[in-house]
C-alpha cells in the first residue's frame, strides 16, 4: 500500500443497481460485505486519516443502513459525498437519511425521456432529478449539489441541452467525465458509445464558452481516472485502475490481520 493516497476514497458499497444503464462500468458479481464488517473497514479509514468519502455502487441507496454509515463517518469528522442516480430519494427518505450529507452527486446524462427510457435510465428520470434538487437547494442550501454527465458518442451534441437544464440549479459543480471502458457493460459497448478524445475537448470547449461560471464546470479524462481512480469495492478489496485494468491493492477487511 505504499505511495497509494486514501485522503479521498471511492467507495463502492454495493454492486446492486435498480436501473441497467448501457454504459455502466460498475463491478458486477462481487459481494458485498455486512454492516459490520463495512464499519470495521470505516474505522480503518479514519486511522488512515481518509478526508473524504464518496458513496457510490451501483447505486448506494440500495445498500442497507447505508445511512448509518454516512453519519458515522460524519461523526468522525470525514466528508461525505453520495452519488446516486436519486430514483429512490423522495424528500422524506432524504430527510430521514442523508441530511448530514456535505454533498450529493446526481448522474445525469440525458435530459430527453426518451433517452433515458432508451439507455436504461427509466421514465421521468429528469423529471424526479429535478424535483429533488430543488428540494434539497430549499431545504439544505449548505449541502453541495453535483453532477455527473458521461460524455458519450449519443450525448456529446447534446450538452449544451444539459447545461440549459441545470443552469436553474444552485450547483457546486458539473463534472463532465469522458467516456470510459473499464469494465462491465462499458466495456462490451465500449465501440458502440466511446468518443474520441478530440470530439470530447471540442465538445466541452463549446459548453465553456457559454459557461457564466455560477458553478464549476470540471473535465475529467481517462488519463485523470487512471491517474486518481482508489476505489474501494463491496468486498473490500482496495484497488487502482491502471490501464484500464483493476489492480489489487489489499482487502481493507483483512489489512493488518
Amino acid at each position: 500500500m505504499e505511495n497509494v493516497n486514501v485522503n479521498k476514497i471511492c467507495w463502492n458499497i454495493t454492486e446492486k443497481c435498480n436501473r441497467k444503464c448501457k454504459h455502466c462500468f460498475r463491478f458486477i458479481d462481487v459481494k458485498e460485505l455486512s454492516f459490520e464488517d463495512n464499519i470495521k473497514i470505516l474505522m480503518k479509514l479514519n486511522e488512515m486519516e481518509t478526508k473524504m468519502i464518496t458513496w457510490t455502487g451501483g447505486e448506494a441507496t440500495l445498500y442497507p443502513n447505508i445511512e448509518l454509515l454516512i453519519k458515522k463517518a460524519h461523526e468522525l469528522g470525514i466528508n461525505n459525498n453520495l452519488i446516486t442516480n436519486g430514483t429512490l430519494l423522495t424528500p422524506e427518505i432524504f430527510d430521514n437519511k442523508f441530511s448530514t450529507l456535505d454533498s450529493i452527486t446526481f448522474s445525469l446524462d440525458f435530459v430527453d425521456d426518451e433517452d433515458n427510457i432508451s439507455f436504461g435510465r427509466g421514465e421521468n428520470y429528469y423529471k424526479n432529478l429535478k424535483k429533488m434538487i430543488k428540494y434539497i437547494n430549499k431545504k439544505y442550501p449548505n449541502i453541495k449539489i453535483k453532477i455527473n454527465t458521461v460524455v458519450l458518442r449519443d450525448n456529446k451534441e447534446k450538452l449544451k441541452e444539459i447545461y440549459d437544464a441545470i443552469s436553474e440549479f444552485k450547483l457546486s459543480k458539473w463534472k463532465l467525465i469522458k467516456f470510459v471502458s473499464f469494465r462491465g457493460k462499458a466495456y462490451k459497448n465500449k465501440d458502440r458509445y466511446s468518443t474520441t478524445t478530440d470530439e470530447f475537448t471540442r465538445r466541452v470547449e463549446e459548453v465553456r464558452k457559454l459557461h457564466d461560471n455560477s458553478f464549476e464546470i470540471e473535465v475529467v479524462t481517462t488519463q485523470d481516472l487512471e491517474t486518481t481512480h482508489v476505489m474501494i469495492k463491496p468486498n473490500g478489496d482496495l484497488v487502482k485502475t491502471i490501464d484500464g485494468v483493476d489492480n489489487f491493492l489489499c482487502n481493507l477487511l483483512k489489512e493488518g490481520e
